[in-house]
């Protein structure tokens, strides 16, 4: 029997972000900075305030086994067990072997357990071929075959990286940056009028430079990628920062800011039905 309530963790190198599902629809997300220094109870507490939030009382309620990815070791330990302390039950933790894709990459254990629950996810919902397009702290794209098999992909500097280097090592550039609330919405259908493509100051040349920049990359790639592989691509997009490229790319891409998200749960419910 499937379980009613699911926790899921992604802790990322800027945000580490909760997720609960409740009968496989998720209801409940929110995010901390990444910090290595915060205590398991420091995280088990804020976990259970933003539970309440929602109505439910971990005490009373039985969860599924959690699931976990994580690209900062030093943070793993005290979310898995904030999580175990919670749930009642230890997390899976996400990586090549627990994922289940098969790998035609070298050192398979490399590869960064975000890309590959993404591509999980986004293989579960559309199929392959594909590609995953992911905007963090990193850009990386991960591509995945007809028979879903992960074959690699790209990792390129992020938006807001890309700008902290250009500031550190241009000495007259300044430092630019995004918060959310200042991400256009999605359902724009035309470019923000923020970011001319051609930029008349030094800001909005960077930004012209890095966003702009970041959707022809996208589109560039992903094109060659299809041509190579002769088939058509399914294109997926997610990540924080998605919001601020996607009116750019000219390519239509699927949106899914909860990507992986849903591949942890897939892989919480995998250990119920198989």
């Amino acid at each position: 029997m499937k379980p009613r309530l699911v926790l899921t963790a992604d802790i990322g190198n800027t945000t580490t972000g909760f997720g609960l599902f409740q009968d496989e629809k998720l209801v409940w997300r929110d995010h901390l900075p990444t910090d290595a220094r915060r205590s398991a109870a420091a995280t088990a507490d804020w976990l259970r305030a933003g539970l309440a939030g929602r109505s439910c009382d971990p005490a009373a309620t039985e969860f599924g086994r959690p699931a976990l990815a994580s690209v900062v070791p030093a943070a793993t330990a005290a979310v898995q067990t904030a999580l175990a302390g919670i749930a009642g039950k230890d997390p899976i933790l996400a990586d090549w072997r627990s994922v289940g894709l098969d790998m035609a990459v070298e050192q398979p254990e490399t590869v960064g357990a975000d890309r590959l629950v993404c591509a999980l996810a986004a293989y579960e919902s559309y199929a392959g071929p594909l590609a995953v397009i992911d905007l963090g702290t990193a850009t990386t794209l991960s591509v995945v075959d007809a028979r879903g098999c992960f074959i690699g992909g790209m990792i390129s500097p992020g938006l807001q990286t890309a700008a902290c280097a250009l500031h550190h090592l241009a000495a007259q550039l300044p430092l630019i940056g995004w918060t959310a609330a200042q991400l256009p919405p999605l359902e724009l259908s035309a470019p923000p009028p923020d970011v001319p493509l051609i930029g008349t100051s030094t800001a909005a040349c960077m930004k012209s430079g890095i966003i702009r920049g970041t959707a022809a990359m996208i589109d560039g790639l992903t094109d060659q990628i299809e041509a190579q592989m002769a088939a058509r691509l399914n294109r997926i997009i997610t990540g924080g920062l998605a919001g601020l490229v996607l009116p750019f790319c000219r390519s239509y891409l699927h949106h899914e800011p909860d990507l992986l998200l849903k591949g942890l749960l897939i892989l919480s419910l995998r250990g119920v039905t198989s």
